[in-house]
């Protein structure tokens, strides 16, 4: 697994020098939870990626390098496709960990993410975005997709409506392997069981398709095996750091009344307390086939 600390810190910067100049509106938001609906707000972009950009960027380094493994030497390319991308940290992820392997990126949202030029781009990324809803998206968009990713974002498609639509349109692909790079937002138990019953919607949409999974969909992973949670993530990775020089400082901390519990001036993420992920494969079965040929 491959983490480009060089990248994050470059990112880093970027979006710390331009929140910093949004520093005299920080008490409008000091007291509104980062949600889904506020991330219209560029000033809500650049505080999200300073706090979690990071710790997400290293779980899909994992999950990248999990898939390049799995992957081995059957692909020369693949055709991926992000839901609720944001300023699409999987991408990068993948960028640094499937070397060798040429791949299409596509970003689906239904929020711009204006932010997301903050983040330099070289001229042979293949990138696209398209700014829609997910109940748009019909199965010539996916058709030939071979990676689904949700990267932290099954919940807020589950809460915004059309996570059937899109489980119905994945499964009617004509592809008889695909995979799923799940990240889940952790819910504060030993499981993340709210994201993982919504994905079952597209389990069984591809159930009824004839895919199976033998991948344990009822698991997800914090970091290495037999690693608890509230771990540092340099246990994960020695080359993961946050520069102290982009944390989130404010010159008026205490002077007011809202300063108590302002969501702000918060530490970012700098552990396994937040990683929830799983990479699935489902294959479609059909009478010429069993599984003695899948692995």
């Amino acid at each position: 697994m491959k983490y480009d600390s060089q990248f994050v810190d470059r990112v880093l910067e970027r979006f710390h020098k331009s929140f910093n100049r949004s520093a005299h509106r920080w008490c409008e938001f000091s007291h509104d939870g980062l949600r889904a609906q506020a991330y219209r707000s560029t000033i809500y972009q650049k505080l999200y990626v300073l706090r979690y950009f990071p710790a997400y960027y290293l779980e899909y380094c994992i999950l990248a390098s999990l898939l390049k493994r799995r992957l081995g030497d059957a692909y020369s390319s693949v055709q991926i496709a992000s839901f609720g991308c944001g300023v699409c940290p999987d991408f990068h992820a993948l960028k640094a960990n499937l070397e060798g392997l040429d791949f299409d990126y596509i970003g689906y949202d239904s929020c711009q993410w204006s932010t997301r030029k903050l983040i330099a781009l070289e001229e042979s990324d293949s990138l696209g975005f398209q700014h829609v809803h997910i109940k748009s998206l019909t199965p010539v968009d996916l058709d030939e997709v071979d990676v689904f990713i949700f990267p932290k974002s099954i919940s807020d498609l589950g809460q915004t409506g059309g996570l059937e639509h899109l489980a119905e349109t994945i499964a009617a692909t004509e592809k008889h392997r695909v995979f799923f790079l799940n990240s889940f937002v952790y819910g504060g138990g030993d499981r993340d069981d709210s994201d993982l019953r919504r994905f079952d919607i597209i389990h069984a949409a591809l159930e009824r398709k004839g895919f199976i999974t033998l991948d344990d969909r009822e698991t997800t992973h914090i970091g290495r095996k037999g690693m608890g949670r509230g771990r540092s993530l340099r246990a994960i990775t020695h080359d993961y750091a946050y520069p102290q020089a982009h944390f989130i400082t404010c010159a008026r901390k205490g002077s007011k009344a809202e300063c108590q519990g302002c969501n702000v001036v918060k530490y970012p993420v700098v552990t396994n307390n937040f990683m929830g992920f799983q990479l699935l494969e489902y294959n479609r079965l059909s009478p010429a086939r069993d599984l003695g040929w899948w692995r």
